[in-house]
């Protein structure tokens, strides 16, 4: 293979030869470009995409940490005489909670865990009404959020969803 590559070269005149070099050097770095330098622009411009992101992200809960910090404090759960009672709390409680938000299909998982807590895993679910739901679980069924992880959802607007609950109580 390299005396083939030798004779031709030699079958060339010097300024033929030069431009061959000059070629591959120029195919060398075209080929550096797209096969090293493009893939790394392109992680480098997904990573600073997903810095912005959680910039942005950070700004809006900043923001809803203001908004809930000027809301005024929740009434009590059982309410004056006379009003209907709270519905009923624990596992029938959540689980009344999740059917009355459309949100029944979309658990993957209920446990119960220790000191009363209960323990939900949402494969996929819309975040808006997660929310509207966990709020409605806070305020009337006497559970605080001790954790929750969310994570963006395959589709636009949802998410996957981790959410331990605790009794308010405790």
């Amino acid at each position: 293979m390299s005396a083939r590559l030798a004779q031709w070269l030699l079958a060339r005149s010097r300024r033929e030869r030069l431009l061959d070099l000059l070629l591959a050097l120029a195919l060398l770095g075209l080929a550096a470009t797209e096969g090293v330098i493009g893939p790394l622009a392109a992680r480098r411009a997904a990573a600073r995409a997903a810095l912005d992101e959680v910039a942005a992200l950070e700004v809006w809960l900043a923001a809803r940490r203001l908004d809930l910090a000027l809301l005024p404090a929740p009434a009590p759960a059982g309410g004056p005489a006379g009003s209907p009672a709270p519905p009923p709390a624990g596992l029938g409680g959540i689980e009344a909670r999740l059917l009355a938000h459309g949100l029944r299909d979309a658990v993957g998982l209920v446990a119960a865990t220790e000191g009363g807590g209960v323990a939900l895993r949402f494969p996929s679910v819309e975040f808006g009404p997660l929310m509207g739901w966990l709020d409605a679980v806070e305020t009337g069924e006497g559970y605080r959020v001790a954790g929750a992880r969310l994570r963006r959802g395959a589709e636009g607007g949802t998410v996957e969803a981790e959410i331990d609950l605790a009794p308010a109580g405790g």
